[in-house]
């Protein structure tokens, strides 16, 4: 009957990459295949597609629906190829038009009742697009807060499916958000997270640098730190105030730039630690784990084929506070060599591996 094609976008590590998805509408009996190495909940897709579609009162055909994955080589996971999915499904029955879908990445995960919802890396995915040269994206109306400060990248923020098709039928317009430039990001981004604290919006109480009283030497040691990017070890007996100290360092620490501010957001999103409502990180993270922390917390894991950060990669350019630090295990402790030194950590696994960044 009819094949469309639609880019979507996966994340692997901490990056993303783009995914062709090719839907094709022949004759014969009503069935749904996806190939291209779905994972588990890529394949579920094809049903939370098929229910949304139905409940907002699209048409879903009575035919056989043929779904491909490029590249069909690379494992996919995850739930952002769910909006993508749908959407070339109602391509190929005719329902919106093709050339809507030229120079636009779609990423979101569908409700059976046609919501379109959040889904964590849409950062990460979004940059992938615009370095591919996608001029726009159009993803859940949740994380339009964050992707919206991507240079050049205009983003279409959508609410449900139904919205969506009025979007595509140029029915209705939608209010994109132009990512701004540099410049104009960095000043509209330092007007919403001006708090001089570790990654809070402005009006939270959090401890800050100005509020210690005394301790000259070690006050200007923690500048010292903080001015040149050095590590720091402070020893000391009991309640002198070397934990006071350490969580007040990121304060005095300037304002991440807009492009590590991306990179930095990318992470803590992965990691499912950073809400989408809260925008970019502008501020520089503090990471203080508990000795009794396993070591795939500290330096970082895997889910499948989907890294997960440690406590290194979400202190990226921030601070990374090892209260106790005798009391580590001796793996956590021996795993800091290599990403002091090069600022990097590469995680690897049976099923893949993944280099994150860990400058701290």
């Amino acid at each position: 009957m009819s094949l469309a094609e639609v880019w979507g976008v996966v994340t692997t590590g901490v990056a993303g990459v783009m995914v062709k998805v090719e839907v094709d509408v022949a004759q014969g009996l009503p069935s749904v295949g996806v190939i291209g190495l779905a994972g588990a909940s890529v394949t579920e897709a094809r049903w939370r597609a098929r229910s949304a579609i139905g409940n907002i009162g699209a048409t879903w055909p009575a035919a056989r629906i043929t779904i491909g994955l490029s590249p069909a080589d690379l494992p996919k996971s995850g739930t952002s190829l769910d909006l993508p999915i749908a959407v070339g499904v109602l391509a190929a029955t005719g329902q919106v038009p093709g050339s809507a879908l030229r120079d636009i990445a779609f990423i979101g995960e569908l409700g059976l009742d046609g919501s379109v919802r959040e889904v964590d890396g849409a950062l990460a995915a979004a940059i992938a697009a615009h370095r591919h040269g996608v001029g726009s994206v159009c993803i859940p109306s949740a994380n339009a807060r964050q992707v919206r400060v991507i240079p050049g990248l205009r983003v279409v923020a959508i609410r449900d499916l139904a919205h969506l098709i009025r979007v595509l039928r140029g029915e209705v317009e939608v209010a994109s958000l132009q990512g701004a430039d540099e410049t104009g990001a960095e000043r509209n981004l330092g007007d919403e997270c001006s708090a001089r604290h570790a990654g809070v919006p402005s009006g939270d109480m959090q401890p800050d640098f100005s509020e210690i009283r005394g301790h000259p030497f070690a006050r200007f040691g923690l500048e010292v730190v903080a001015a040149g990017g050095h590590h720091c070890s402070m020893v000391g007996p009991p309640g002198v105030g070397k934990s006071m100290l350490a969580n007040r360092l990121p304060t005095i620490l300037p304002d991440l730039p807009i492009d590590i501010a991306l990179e930095v957001t990318a992470l803590a999103s992965l990691a499912g630690q950073w809400p989408v409502e809260r925008g970019l990180v502008r501020r520089p993270l503090l990471q203080a784990p508990h000795h009794s922390s396993s070591p795939a917390a500290i330096l970082g894991t895997s889910k499948g084929r989907q890294s997960i950060p440690g406590a290194l990669s979400l202190a990226h350019h921030g601070v990374l506070f090892l209260d106790e630090a005798p009391e580590f295990s001796r793996p956590s402790l021996e795993g800091l060599r290599q990403p002091m030194e090069s600022g990097v950590i590469t995680v690897m696994r049976a099923a893949a591996s993944a280099t994150l960044p860990a400058r701290f």
